[in-house]
């Protein structure tokens, strides 16, 4: 099953060069004075949870996760009808 899209901003402790985007699923890095933010979409909780698994092999401490909205046109599955969601509690990611 997949999730909808979904753009997150993700902030960690220290800098991180911009090489790092494509291995990080192709998130926009921008350093700050404390720290770095990754943001773009994440097309389903896999590829996050991917994203999370990668900044722990770099040894990053994670300050925050935030879930800034839907990417336009992703669909929910629920919303779609898809059958394989038909029992899924409304209001679960």
């Amino acid at each position: 099953m997949s999730d909808r899209t979904v753009v997150y901003e993700i902030r960690v402790e220290g800098h991180l060069d911009g090489h790092w985007s494509a291995w990080l699923g192709g998130l926009a890095l921008t350093c700050h004075d404390d720290g770095t933010t990754l943001c773009g979409p994440v097309v389903d909780r896999s590829r996050l949870y991917a994203v999370l698994a990668r900044l722990g092999d770099l040894d990053v401490t994670l300050l925050s996760l935030c879930a800034l909205g839907q990417e336009p046109g992703s669909v929910d599955p629920r919303e779609a009808g898809d059958p394989r969601t038909r029992y899924a509690k409304r209001g679960s990611p």
